[in-house]
């Protein structure tokens, strides 16, 4: 019987913290989504456009605290936030495929061999960049059909005061955005 109430009362502990993480995870999310829908509106930009990101965790590949740290943060939460506060706000959602966006460089070789981690360097003219800037180049690129460059994109972590960083590389290498400002909006 004492056994039994120990294990009750350990699961209601591990439970206890579990809501708690979750609580502060969704106030978290609140206040990422809530930034990026405001930085949309300030910079007149019409459009914000998110990667597809089903069986991300499937995909990943990293050392064990990356993993876990992946495994356990809510991207669809985040995702349905920003889509919600962005329509609220007449901001259109476009969802965009990841496929092979981060391995193809800007003069359009594509080589599984060009990304390297968190580093991307075209193995035919030698094009070097941070490999998520040159995913959401290539994202910017394929929907809008502009010559995204990335000056023409506005990057960085929003200023909320949270520092993110879910892939848990170690560094102080902030998230980034990537928000394309078109004529039409």
């Amino acid at each position: 019987m004492r056994r039994r109430l120990g294990k009750a009362k350990k699961l209601h502990a591990v439970r206890k913290i579990g809501d708690k993480e979750s609580r502060w995870m969704k106030g978290v999310n609140h206040k990422i989504s809530r930034q990026i829908v405001n930085f949309a509106l300030a910079n007149g930009v019409g459009v914000i456009r998110m990667e597809e990101l089903t069986g991300i965790r499937k995909r990943a590949t990293s050392a064990k605290e990356a993993g876990r740290s992946l495994h356990s943060w809510a991207f669809h939460q985040l995702q349905t936030m920003i889509a919600y506060k962005a329509e609220m706000a007449g901001i259109r959602v476009e969802w965009v495929n990841p496929t092979y966006t981060s391995q193809t460089c800007k003069c359009g070789h594509r080589e599984k061999a060009n990304r390297n981690g968190i580093h991307f360097q075209c193995k035919k003219c030698g094009y070097t960049i941070h490999a998520d800037l040159n995913g959401a180049i290539n994202i910017a690129k394929a929907i809008s059909g502009l010559s995204a460059e990335p000056s023409a994109l506005v990057t960085g972590a929003p200023p909320i005061g949270v520092h993110l960083n879910p892939m848990g590389r170690g560094d102080d290498t902030p998230p980034n955005l990537g928000v394309v400002r078109t004529r039409n909006g």
